[in-house]
């Protein structure tokens, strides 16, 4: 059976073409961010929408921290932004890394804290205990979004 260089080029353009089209449908990607898409409850979290310059701003404030029956006044000491790569698609422009540090006048453990500020409101964050350079008590926190 001969093959022309011709139907070859067609068949090729062919295959091309629908790979561009059916290719997020095959590999099972979604091309779009759709908020209906998020699970429940996340556009509602008071979290959702702050950023670390946010924070940046209330850098020395205290906020409480209780779990579990035990509360505790820490104050945001620092907030640091991580560079986040791969970040070119259109869903990934808002992507964003930064970890808080809350200073503590006595060490605590490491769990999930409900905090409190009068300008934040309330949300839930898991903290990870750290010490300073100069031996002071720390909570961490990352928030990434990606």
């Amino acid at each position: 059976m001969k093959f022309s260089r011709r139907n070859f080029i067609r068949l090729g353009g062919a295959t091309a073409v629908g790979a561009l089209g059916f290719g997020s449908f095959a590999f099972g990607q979604k091309k779009f961010f759709f908020a209906a898409q998020l699970p429940d409850g996340m556009l509602t979290d008071p979290l959702f929408g702050y950023t670390a310059d946010d924070f940046r701003q209330y850098l020395g404030t205290k906020f409480s921290l209780t779990t579990e029956g035990a509360a505790v006044t820490a104050v945001l000491t620092a907030v640091k932004s991580s560079v986040v790569s791969g970040n070119k698609t259109a869903r990934n422009k808002k992507a964003e890394c930064f970890m808080l540090s809350f200073h503590l006048p006595s060490d605590v453990l490491q769990a999930t804290y409900t905090v409190s500020h009068w300008r934040f409101g309330t949300f839930d964050l898991f903290l990870v205990p750290g010490k300073s350079d100069k031996a002071e008590s720390l909570l961490h926190a990352v928030v990434n979004r990606v």
